[in-house]
């Protein structure tokens, strides 16, 4: 997975994230402007019927109670947010609220209905000769907050996949840069010192770029030197040797070869006894204090044994390897002229 797709990824999660939560507020703010618009709703309109049945008794010539009601019910229709009904003594119906045209082609889910419907408890009169039942019903509002909802919905949709194709094409230009970065990482990891990074616009880029060049030029100098220290190394008519804190040789000239008869493949890793002829141990032993002391040995005749068997005369030069970050001797280089 690129790190272009990732990034766009992240940012989508986030602004999804962002959208469910701005989803989530209006829910719960439209829930709550349902609720208090159905129980007005609800308070406006039994006070209206509880006045209906009040002026009905004082007014006896109207006819009874229920009989006025069910007239005044079937003049007012339907009442946004209640279903009104009129029962008998005996559990007639009388009078049914005529259900709400408003926003009647929306057809909202279940389980929106279910989030929104505050739940309302209905409430009941008892009349003369009958029952009044008002049942709060917010379909309407749940209706018209679906067809905002799905609106909403569609615009931010909209919007998110717009985004995101955005910001994949903005991240594309911005990480451009790091296609030439990544083939020059890979061209000097196969040796090739000489690859160099363009200038780039961002300044952040552009600091990579001149960094990564100045490396280039410092390796390719100390490759330069190194080679040539190496050519040195290998072509001296004196024997070169390094040897680590234990004593195992760890590099080999061509001189060291000619002088002992070893084969680097042969001698690499064994110990600098096996050149001592017998006897001369302390001569070794001496030679190590001196380098762990940090002392060089400059000059000093001695013996050594060839592969062979044949004791050769060599004047050894040796000077402590030290570490630079800690100071310590971690080994020593060695040079001996058969003489």
């Amino acid at each position: 997975m690129s790190l272009r797709f990732r990034l766009n990824l992240l940012i989508a999660a986030l602004l999804l994230l962002f959208m469910l939560a701005v989803g989530y507020v209006i829910l719960k703010g439209t829930k709550s402007s349902i609720q208090e618009g159905v129980e007005a709703a609800t308070r406006v309109t039994v006070q209206l019927l509880d006045t209906v049945v009040v002026s009905s008794i004082q007014n006896p010539a109207w006819g009874y109670t229920h009989d006025v009601m069910r007239r005044f019910l079937s003049h007012l229709g339907h009442v946004r947010g209640n279903e009104i009904y009129l029962y008998d003594l005996s559990g007639n119906q009388l009078f049914k609220s005529p259900p709400s045209k408003y926003r009647a082609n929306e057809n909202p889910p279940q389980w929106f209905v279910n989030l929104l419907d505050p739940h309302e408890k209905a409430v009941s009169r008892t009349i003369q000769f009958g029952t009044l039942l008002v049942e709060p019903n917010p379909a309407g509002a749940i209706r018209e907050a679906w067809r905002k909802m799905r609106v909403l919905f569609w615009v931010g949709l909209g919007f998110f996949v717009l985004l995101n194709g955005v910001v994949y094409w903005m991240l594309g230009r911005w990480l451009r840069p790091l296609q030439p970065m990544l083939k020059a990482i890979n061209q000097m990891g196969q040796g090739d010192l000489s690859t160099r990074l363009p200038h780039f616009d961002l300044p952040e880029f552009g600091s990579i770029a001149r960094n990564f060049n100045l490396m280039g030029q410092s390796l390719q100098k100390s490759t330069a030197d190194n080679q040539r220290l190496a050519l040195i190394a290998q072509q001296t008519a004196d024997a070169m040797m390094i040897h680590d804190l234990n004593g195992n040789i760890s590099f080999w000239n061509a001189a060291a070869q000619k002088i002992f008869g070893y084969a680097p493949q042969d001698i690499i890793g064994k110990s600098a006894s096996t050149l001592i002829p017998k006897g001369q141990e302390r001569d070794l032993a001496q030679n190590m204090r001196a380098i762990n002391d940090k002392r060089h040995v400059e000059n000093h005749d001695t013996q050594r044994t060839a592969r062979d068997g044949r004791i050769i005369d060599v004047s050894i030069s040796a000077a402590p390897l030290i570490d630079p970050s800690t100071n310590e001797v971690i080994g020593d280089i060695c040079s001996m002229r058969d003489i």
